[in-house]
């Protein structure tokens, strides 16, 4: 989430973040936080230190944090993706962000490039306000049990519970 400073709040981002990790903790379970100028740089930072880790990337470093990570670091490269890159000589996201961007669309399409401007720490998307209306495509809800229900009563009130989730959504 946005946590720009003094956007929403005069606290510092460092200070937002470890008051959430506490909180957090006190539910029992630990979360790793990233800090930087977009959300993948965000992605990628909070993924760097588990658990209970803060990292920050400063504005301006973004090139010289993201370069020699792989490219499977980035979200949205999975392993075909990664087969794809290697192929190309492509391994890192330094790499990645110098790659011909016709070449990457001839690959990939419109993603090639996008891929390429998010490997040089450069993407442009927004962060969506929480309370912003969304369109709802689909309302579920699921449970996974210690273990089977077998019994007819069992399952129903598993499905009547469910429902009712679903419903209250």
């Amino acid at each position: 989430f946005d946590v720009t400073p003094g956007r929403f709040s005069k606290e510092s981002p460092v200070e937002i973040c470890r008051r959430i990790q506490t909180r957090v903790a006190q539910l029992g379970v630990t979360c790793s936080i990233g800090i930087g100028v977009n959300k993948t740089v965000a992605k990628i930072a909070s993924e760097r230190e588990k658990p209970r880790g803060l990292t920050v990337v400063l504005p301006g470093t973004e090139r010289v944090f993201l370069a020699p990570l792989p490219v499977g670091a980035m979200s949205g490269v999975g392993p075909a993706t990664q087969e794809r890159l290697r192929k190309m000589g492509i391994r890192t996201l330094g790499e990645l962000s110098r790659a011909d961007v016709r070449e990457l669309e001839r690959s990939f399409g419109v993603l090639g490039p996008r891929m390429a401007e998010r490997a040089a720490g450069l993407e442009r998307s927004s962060v969506a306000e929480a309370a912003a209306p969304e369109e709802v495509k689909s309302v579920s809800n699921e449970r996974t049990f210690s273990h089977d229900l077998t019994e007819r009563a069992d399952i129903e009130a598993a499905i009547k519970h469910v429902a009712g989730l679903v419903g209250h959504r």
